[in-house]
């Protein structure tokens, strides 16, 4: 029962992280489409951009986190 119940909060969490990676791949296009429109603070925008992507690393660096915890926990229960 607790592995389930371990397993569904994980798998909540995956979900979760994986709507984070796609409010920052809207927010890169956005700010991509805005550095178009504004060459004078192009500089500045790459830097958000790069921010933004660096964040997305991290994300899915968790996410592997997760899928390997709940693998362990599948593991276990077998």
């Amino acid at each position: 029962h607790c592995q389930e119940k371990a397993i569904k909060v994980l798998n909540e969490k995956l979900r979760l992280l994986e709507l984070d990676i796609m409010k920052k791949d809207q927010e890169i296009q956005l700010t991509r489409e805005l550095s178009q429109q504004l060459p004078e603070i192009n500089f500045c925008l790459k830097n958000h951009i790069k921010n933004s992507q660096d964040t997305i690393t991290k994300i899915n660096n968790k996410k592997i986190i997760i899928s390997k915890i709940i693998k362990n926990i599948d593991e276990c229960i077998y």
